[in-house]
């Protein structure tokens, strides 16, 4: 991963694992198994495996379409998806790991949800029949000797009943790698420049 933090078994996009680029004068280029995405702002443009460039909303119908807007709302650069992450732990742990320090603890229910890169599934209320969502988690955060956050994992669990009283867990881990912090680069192809000044 190359100065952006979507990586891992746990943060999936639409079509696998996430790894992409992140240049404050650009956005954010992100690489799924099946698409590619760059985001500017609340701009988006996306190519599909044929090699199209479109918007979002003109990619494909219902369920999978809700999953990319989903999908999309996370994605954020570093600097925001980390901003003020001690808030999310009840507790932390100080440890030393080679030449990193960690930090580790327990997370609250808010910051299971939030670094869980599940959007807003782990939060409490649910769909109509479904009781409360309870999320829990543990998370690590490992920082080089600049201070600069390096590696993030995140362990999580979301627990509810559904509406047929089928009780339900759902745990999730995810593995957050930030590297070539200031060298990170990439080209907006006009098409999607065009998508993105619209």
């Amino acid at each position: 991963v190359e100065g952006m933090p979507n990586r891992g078994g746990g943060q999936r996009g639409p079509g696998g694992p996430t790894e992409g680029e992140y240049v404050a004068d650009k956005g954010i280029h992100a690489r799924t198994d099946n698409n590619e995405i760059i985001k500017k702002g609340d701009k988006a443009a996306m190519k599909d495996r044929d090699g199209n460039w479109s918007t979002p909303q003109q990619d494909g119908e219902g369920r999978g379409r809700r999953g990319r807007g989903d999908f999309l709302a996370r994605l954020s650069p570093p600097h925001e998806t980390f901003r003020d992450i001690e808030k999310n732990f009840t507790k932390v742990t100080k440890s030393t790991e080679g030449d990193l320090t960690a930090y580790s603890g327990e997370l609250t229910a808010d910051g299971a949800a939030k670094l869980s890169g599940r959007g807003n599934f782990g939060r409490a209320g649910g769909r109509d029949g479904d009781t409360p969502r309870k999320s829990d988690g543990t998370a690590k955060i490992y920082v080089n000797g600049d201070g600069d956050i390096v590696k993030v994992v995140v362990n999580t669990s979301t627990k509810f009943s559904r509406a047929d009283g089928e009780e339900t867990e759902i745990k999730s881990e995810r593995t957050i790698e930030i590297s070539n912090r200031g060298n990170a680069d990439f080209q907006v192809p006009d098409e999607a420049k065009k998508i993105l000044s619209e």
